[in-house]
């Protein structure tokens, strides 16, 4: 047997620093058992640059590291092995499978059945996608039996890095580019080999390694070897190379290349002069995969110089390529700039105005790369509609991991549920199913090419991305390009599986958080498809919705006093609605169809325009601006409750930045909603916008050695305005003395960290240090920096659980040798600042709720007592409400937002404590009146009944003492239940708590439900109203309904599943009170019936007996 020299374990010592990505392959915990994994590896192919082998050396690697097992890898067969290759080399050497296999390119077979495993590949390429495959389920614990076959959706999956020669990357968060610097190719190409193990781990094929803004000098000769370098490192993963070309290259003087006077795409001379530069390529690459052209858009040349078409541009390079089978990428990202007095302007219709009339006139090997959205990379947009318009040209979609308008990686956003509403949304072509996925992948309009293309500029940060959960991000495309009809979820929890292990808490609380992410980022950036509300002139990073206006940029809000939003109807705007298929088009036009989500983007309304959600437009802004910061508070927390289980390096570094996007989310909060109410003028109902009790401004405390300074744009700075220190080297500090009441508080400091300087910052609070820190995030972290004070530099770093009395000194003494900036302090929990100021009319509401909930109650319990028995109640109409009620208690008790709630009454007064916790009183009441009717049913059970009738008189519906004692019983082990439950997830299940909360809700809400009908069942057997309380139920009808209102003003219709139960009950509960008064006036007229029915008479007739 020959042994084939296996690979050294590259890596595996080196410390949890990310660079592994979620290719750790950590070794299995010794909880997890294993059934047998063969030792011998046999390649079919031993070239080393082949994708066979390396698929061999990573197995080895692999289990070596997941098992501890060592394995040699040979070519030739044994019994027992895992066999990796290509199928038909399979066959050759072994003959056919016992199945019949169907493999597309790039597609694999994977069976681990039996004592050999079978990876195969349709091309060397799929048999190492298998191997990653295999890999990825034994470093899940999973070692099930399994046997199929995965074929990619789509031909094309592509990445775009936009890296610049000088190293910088344009959009790039996590560091410099690996491929180049100073101009040239690097030297160290080790990260571009690693970069390609991750890319071909998830399904890539390829990559462009330079910016789309490219740049002519990567096409002299030494840089084309340079290339071919880069191609060389990639090629054993199976990746291939591509290259962006800067369309005016003939022109630009290349060193090494023939100077031209033109870049007419038509000229023969430009024809033979990209011939040769291509033949040159091919000749260092001969694998490349193609070229990616940006032309005539944002400043770029292109064909329409020229006047020719923009087909006509990208058929030049299409047919340069074509006899290396090559393809072009040619972005759809075209457009003009605009004037914005013009009502019909609209740089959503660019792509279909450019595009539409070219279809069918592209050469076979060109696809059109469209960006998901119309606009660019938004946080919410309606998908492309160009996807449907170009039935008889090749597409591809253009997606972005690096979070250029998201967050810039400083923001936890798990990006795919985003895709998600792209790629499965049905355009409706010819009024049939027409989803998205299914035109790239060549289905709807009969395509042999199409699919997926990705921004992901990684760097040198040994986290790829500068983050390391936005790595999740870059993994889950690679899967949704392969498959995209996979469910993000259990995508998210593969990945941090792989990447943090196998602790169940860790997978749940990360995808958790994962799963939130997105759309609180949405409500707190810009929502109701607004588009993301940061600056587009600048970093595109922090808030400014004023730069979004006023410009011609063409992404615009069209915000003045009275209306906000794009009027992109035919019948009175820019006409962009009907670019869509017909039933998609009707669907926008319409105000009344149009999804909530992207009201803005189609119609230009008052801020007063009343949504489906029955709120306002402003209110909607102002509400889920503060949802979305509300939600990012809760990030840091769930993420420390991990701390060690999650390795130092790792836990401290994204702690780090979850806590930069706490305060962060705070900044994008207020600016947004201080911008809007002052445009608007409308007040917030919860009094948040523009009221601060709790804060206090730094220009109003005494100030030394600092100055104060009007920010602009104004909304980045509380009340509008900041201090800053006299000079550079001024040491400053401002105090002030405290007057809030004494108590634990949260301390928030609203600062700017600019780019630049590091200023040193200390807290001080009745003499004591409460905290120091830097302006340093520029170590730290990756975002475009901001030389100036707004929404980019704006920082907040909070200090929890600080002991203050009142009258204590508050001082912050600050130093630098630059000037330093502060806002604001904040000496309040954000979330608890809103509820210091309760809503007086909902509050008032409550209050009436509470009193009526109490008195509702008074008369059955009097009546029961006044009678002596509680005959005429179901006992299980009174053991489903008893259930019902401990539920509900116990939902309002474990619910994250009731836990802040009765955190924070640490923090405000006793009024505003107890406003906010009225909704856990409510339930409480609630509770105890319910459990007093429960014991009063069983004090006052009817024995004497009993006692009076034989057994065998008693219908088998009658109540029995045995029925009471069951009601007792099983309440009480509920009650003890349900408490210690919530116990265990409060003190030892955190994560989890919000699942149990959500359980306890739906069953107190379906047991609410149904409780009432065995007693309108018992009700109408006995004929009698007994000892029910009428007076209660006519208490309780009206108030379900009053009670379901108050919810509804919180929540809405789309909380409809929170209140609708409520409407039900009153409905059942009306009910019984229609007849339970029938029958009480039936017998004070004496007209009961022909007897008088009492509690021992029979519930149900006997079958075929007639009364």
């Amino acid at each position: 047997m020959r042994i084939l020299p296996s690979l050294a374990l590259i890596g595996l010592a080196f410390a949890e620093d990310g660079l592994s990505g979620w290719l750790r392959y950590a070794p299995s915990p010794s909880s997890v058992s294993w059934p047998y994994i063969p030792h011998n590896i046999v390649v079919l192919n031993t070239t080393k640059t082949s994708p066979v082998y390396t698929a061999g050396q990573e197995l080895q690697r692999g289990i070596q590291s997941i098992l501890g097992q060592d394995c040699h890898v040979s070519s030739d067969s044994t019994h027992e092995s895992i066999i990796v290759g290509t199928l038909d080399a399979y066959v050759n050497a072994h003959g056919n499978l016992s199945q019949t296999v169907n493999l597309k390119e790039d597609g694999f077979w994977l069976s681990t059945e039996g004592s050999t495993v079978q990876i195969l590949g349709q091309n060397e390429r799929g048999a190492l996608y298998g191997a990653f495959e295999y890999l990825s389920m034994l470093a899940q614990g999973n070692f099930s039996s399994v046997a199929y076959a995965s074929n990619p959706d789509a031909p094309i999956r592509w990445v775009n890095q936009w890296d610049n020669l000088d190293g910088s990357i344009e959009r790039g968060f996590g560091g410099a580019s690996i491929f180049f610097a100073n101009g040239s190719i690097v030297d160290d190409l080790t990260r571009v080999a690693e970069y390609a193990r991750l890319l071909a781990s998830v399904g890539i094929n390829a990559i462009v390694v330079n910016n789309v803004n490219a740049n002519s000098t990567i096409l002299t000769p030494d840089n084309i070897n340079g290339l071919g370098r880069i191609a060389d490192a990639m090629r054993p993963y199976g990746i291939q190379i591509g290259l962006s070309l800067y369309f005016a290259s003939p022109t630009q003087g290349i060193k090494g290349q023939v100077n031209l006077t033109t870049f007419d795409p038509l000229d023969a001379e430009v024809v033979t002069w990209w011939t040769n530069v291509t033949s040159q390529i091919y000749d260092v690459v001969p694998d490349m995969a193609g070229y990616l052209v940006k032309a005539n858009s944002e400043g770029q040349p292109g064909p329409i110089t020229y006047n020719r078409t923009l087909a006509e541009g990208a058929n030049l390079f299409a047919k340069a390529v074509q006899p290396y089978g090559g393809i072009v990428m040619f972005r759809a990202f075209v457009y003009n700039q605009l004037n914005e007095s013009d009502w019909k302007a609209d740089r959503a219709n660019a792509a279909v105005d450019f595009f539409k009339p070219l279809d069918g006139e592209f050469d076979d090997n060109v696809v059109v790369q469209i960006k998901y959205g119309p606009i660019d990379f938004q946080v919410r947009e309606p998908a492309s509609p160009l996807f449907a318009n170009l039935r008889k040209t090749s597409m591809a979609v253009e997606l972005q991991v690096s979070q250029e308008y998201l967050g810039q990686q400083t923001h936890l956003v798990y990006l795919p549920p985003l895709w998600e509403t792209v790629l499965g949304f049905d355009m409706r072509v010819d009024n049939e199913t027409s989803l998205v996925r299914d035109i790239l992948a060549g289905r709807t309009f009969g395509s042999s090419l199409g699919g997926y293309a990705a921004v992901v500029n990684v760097g040198t940060n040994q986290t790829w991305l500068g983050s390391h959960l936005s790595m999740a991000n870059f993994y889950a495309y690679g899967k949704l390009a392969w498959d995209p009809t996979q469910d993000t979820t259990k995508i998210h929890e593969e990945w941090t599986r792989l990447t943090f292990g196998l602790d169940q808490n860790v997978v749940d609380t990360i995808t958790q958080m994962a799963v939130e992410s997105w759309p609180a980022y949405e409500n707190y950036s810009g929502n109701l498809g607004i588009q993301t509300l940061t600056d587009i002139l600048y970093t595109h990073f922090g808030p400014n919705p004023q730069s979004q206006d006023n410009n011609g940029w063409g992404q615009w809000t069209r915000a003045d006093h009275d209306n906000i939003g794009m009027d992109r109807t035919v019948s009175n705007g820019t006409g962009f609605s009907g670019t869509y298929q017909p039933q998609i088009a009707a669907m926008y036009e319409n105000i009344s169809t149009t999804p909530d989500n992207l009201h803005l983007w189609f119609h230009h309304v008052p801020y007063t325009q009343t949504l489906k959600s029955g709120k306002t437009v402003i209110q909607h802004f102002y509400d889920a601006h503060y949802a979305g910061a509300e939600t990012a508070q809760t990030f840091a927390a769930r993420w420390q409750s991990l701390q060690g289980k999650i390795d130092d390096q790792r836990f401290n570094e994204q702690l780090y930045r979850l806590q930069y996007q706490a305060g962060h989310s705070i900044v994008w909060r207020d600016a947004i909603v201080d911008f809007y109410h002052n445009i608007s003028g409308i007040a917030d109902d919860y009094n948040r916008a523009g009221n601060h009790p709790w804060r206090i401004e730094a220009e109003d405390m005494d100030l030394n050695g600092y100055k104060i300074y009007t920010v602009n744009p104004f909304e980045t700075a509380s009340n509008h305005h900041a201090v800053i220190t006299s000079s550079n080297s001024t040491v400053g500090s401002i105090s002030t003395t405290l007057s809030f009441p004494s108590g634990k508080y949260n301390i928030g400091v609203n600062f700017y960290d600019l780019y630049g300087g590091k200023s040193r910052f200390e807290i001080r609070v009745g003499n004591m240090t409460v905290g120091m820190w830097k302006g340093d995030s520029e170590d730290y972290l990756g975002h475009t920096p901001s030389i100036y004070l707004d929404g980019h530099s704006a920082r907040r770093i909070t200090f929890g659980d600080v002991d203050v009395r009142e009258g204590d000194f508050l001082e912050i003494v600050a130093s630098s040798s630059r000037s330093t900036h502060l806002s604001s302090t904040m000496t309040a929990d954000p979330y608890c600042e809103h509820l210091a100021s309760p809503n007086p009319w909902v509050l008032g509401l409550s209050v009436q709720l509470v009193i009526g909930i109490l008195v509702s109650y008074i008369p059955q319990h009097v009546k029961i007592i006044r009678h002596g028995t509680s005959a005429g109640l179901s006992p299980w109409w009174v053991l489903l409400g008893t259930i019902s009620s401990i539920a509900a208690l116990a939902n309002i008790l474990v619910l994250p937002a009731s836990q802040h709630d009765m955190a924070c009454c640490r923090e405000i007064s006793g009024t505003a404590c107890g406003a906010a916790l009225l909704g856990v009183v409510q339930i409480g009441v609630q509770w105890v009146c319910f459990m007093t009717i429960m014991v009063l049913f069983l004090v006052f059970f009817p024995r004497d009944a009993f006692a009076q009738t034989p057994p065998e008189h008693l219908s088998p519906d009658t109540p029995r003492k045995r029925d009471a004692v069951i009601v007792g019983v099983v309440s009480l082990v509920s009650l003890l239940t349900v408490g210690l439950i919530s116990t265990i997830f409060l003190f030892r299940l955190p994560s989890h708590l919000l699942s149990w909360a959500n359980f306890l809700g739906i069953l107190a809400a379906i047991l609410s439900s149904v409780q009432y009908i065995p007693q309108l069942y018992t009700t109408w057997k006995v004929k009698q109203v007994l000892s029910l309380s009428i007076a209660t139920m006519v208490i309780q009808v009206p108030g379900a309904f009053l009670f379901a209102f108050s919810l509804w003003l919180r929540v809405g219709w789309e909380g409809w599943s929170t209140w609708f139960v409520y409407c039900v009950t009153g409905v059942l509960q009306g009910a019984l009170l229609v007849m339970a008064i029938t029958f009480y006036k039936k017998e004070k007229d004496g007209q009961a019936g022909e007897h008088e029915a009492t509690e021992t008479d029979p519930l149900l007739e006997q079958s075929g007996s007639h009364n």
